[in-house]
């Protein structure tokens, strides 16, 4: 960015005083000197400034103490336990003010001072909770708060000395340095359903061994970092739902040969109590590759498992009910709800024969367009190309099919609503001869969320790209804002901290307050020079006070 100048500031004046008051890092003299003009909220929240109690207190009625998060959030205050003391006892702040403050956790002193003053209001928010027996009350506002790196040999101390303590609903605080010792110390004084769900706890196979009687089993299945090892030694025990997710575990496939009858090999997707008609987990799994071998170990477990859950399933159901029946009510095998996205050639004709042998509908062509990925053989497609022309509104939306090599074959069968759809598909090149033929035709929102956008497109287009969109991709470049500015929302952009704005050699005339304010990579103090800030400072001062003051 280039530096700003007295203009830029006077153009913008409400918000230049707002992000100078919140930015820039100030001296106490020109807190002083300007009082009447700076915005209080920003210099409330200005972790800049050199504060001392002090200055706290010579601008106590002028700073804003805990209307939201400022000062009582402010990291750069000098916390101390006098500081806090002082300006409760002057009624600047509540003890509540400062739950979930993170500096409070990385001094015992401080911790010290405020956790007994928390713990006597801790049940408060169980009154009106949905889940009273696994809420954390007052503490799930530091929750997941992080401690200090030394607060092992500190934080134990501190928490036995608390009177009164409600131990079981620290049990679920992940922050707190938890150990064996700790754990073994007060084993009867912890919430054992709240501490099974607890990820801060030092999980591993002896730990996990040394309290077995204690656990809640159903509970302690969505936070440990599960391995083989373990599984083998509480198979018995552990919640099978929860660990054959694919998210929870990395060896899919070892856990599926060697418990074929345990995993939970699909779950329904339910919305608002009614069935979609499709099924997530483990059947749809990138972990598993379907091949006729590997069904052949798995079929009779996975058949016995739907014919179970299919029951159990309808049992929840609010206003639905989970039949394995296809569109026109016939009985269909459970492979006809699998998205395909996992399933070898070999398989997919394993499918097929089976089909015709037990008359028995095996796939739904609408979620083999969709999300097949191995099937797309040049023989598969030569083969099924009728049934793919007949589900295109789907294969428009894969991602995997080779559609630069096949876009003649089917682009001719394509609806506008379908290649509105396909242009916005990443397996689809397109050209700008493209765009200029179907422009009227395209969804230019979807279009706008490729990956893969040229500079030469997007300069053809820019009129109907759809720049809130782009802006917010994770794949826009430095390099593309500064080819792009007039169209680019600097609103949005502003708060992208993944994007360092101080390598660009751009003027930002719009938002340029707002990316101080919220993107780290910059100082505003890097881009106003003192003489240019005393200049807008003294103007501003010499012009008649807006009425909030």
């Amino acid at each position: 960015m280039k530096h700003l100048t007295t203009n830029q500031l006077l153009n913008k004046k409400e918000n230049a005083i707002k992000a100078i008051s919140q930015c820039y890092p100030l001296s106490e003299e020109l807190l002083k000197k300007y009082q009447s003009i700076w915005d209080w909220e920003g210099i409330s929240d200005n972790h800049l400034i050199d504060w001392n109690i002090t200055l706290l207190e010579k601008y106590q009625n002028r700073l804003l103490w805990k209307e939201g998060r400022f000062l009582n959030f402010n990291t750069s205050l000098p916390w101390s336990p006098e500081l806090i003391r002082k300006f409760i006892h002057s009624k600047k702040w509540t003890w509540d003010d400062f739950i979930g403050q993170e500096q409070i956790f990385q001094e015992p002193e401080l911790l010290a001072l405020c956790l007994p003053e928390w713990n006597k209001n801790a049940r408060q928010y169980l009154k009106t909770s949905l889940s009273p027996d696994t809420d954390l009350g007052m503490y799930k506002y530091f929750e997941h708060v992080k401690w200090a790196d030394d607060a092992e040999t500190w934080a134990p101390e501190t928490i036995e000395k608390i009177e009164n303590m409600h131990w079981d609903l620290f049990s679920g605080v992940e922050g707190f340095p938890w150990t064996v010792e700790f754990i073994e110390k007060h084993k009867n004084r912890l919430d054992w359903k709240r501490l099974s769900w607890n990820g801060g706890l030092p999980w591993n196979l002896e730990f996990i061994k040394q309290f077995k009687d204690k656990w809640d089993w159903n509970w302690m299945s969505y936070d440990i970092p599960w391995t083989i090892e373990i599984i083998d030694a509480f198979k018995d025990h552990i919640n099978w739902n929860s660990i054959s997710n694919e998210d929870k575990i990395d060896f899919l496939p070892e856990l599926a040969t060697k418990y074929p009858d345990k995993v939970q090999w699909a779950y329904p997707n339910i919305d608002f109590g009614s069935w979609e008609g499709t099924f997530s987990g483990a059947i749809n799994s990138e972990q598993l590759l379907w091949t006729p071998e590997f069904y052949q170990k798995m079929k009779l477990s996975v058949e016995a498992f739907f014919l179970k859950m299919e029951e159990e399933w309808n049992r929840d159901l609010e206003y639905d009910t989970i039949d394995l029946v296809g569109e026109e009510g016939e009985r269909v095998y459970w492979t006809y709800f699998a998205k395909g996205n996992n399933w070898s050639v070999d398989f997919f004709s394993l499918l097929l024969q089976k089909e015709k042998e037990d008359n028995i509908a095996t796939i739904d062509w609408n979620l083999i367009c969709e999300y097949s990925k191995n099937l797309w053989t040049d023989d598969f497609i030569e083969k099924h190309q009728e049934k793919l022309k007949n589900n295109l509104g789907s294969l428009v939306e894969n991602m995997n099919f080779p559609w630069d090599k096949y876009k003649g074959l089917f682009l001719p069968y394509c609806s506008k609503y379908e290649i509105s759809r396909l242009a916005g598909n990443v397996a689809f090149t397109v050209s700008i001869a493209f765009l200029k033929k179907y422009k009227d035709d395209i969804d230019w929102w979807s279009f706008s969320r490729r990956t893969d956008l040229e500079f030469d497109i997007l300069e053809a287009f820019a009129d109907s790209i759809d720049w809130t969109v782009l802006t917010q991709s994770k794949e826009i470049s430095i390099e593309l804002l500064q080819k792009f500015p007039k169209y680019v929302s600097w609103n949005l952009l502003s708060s992208r901290n993944d994007l360092d704005f101080s390598k660009m050699d751009l003027d930002l005339p719009w938002y340029w307050d707002r990316v101080f304010a919220c993107n780290k990579h910059l100082k505003l103090s890097h881009y106003l020079d003192e003489h240019t800030l005393l200049a807008f400072l003294n103007e501003q001062s010499s012009l008649p006070l807006p009425n909030r003051f």
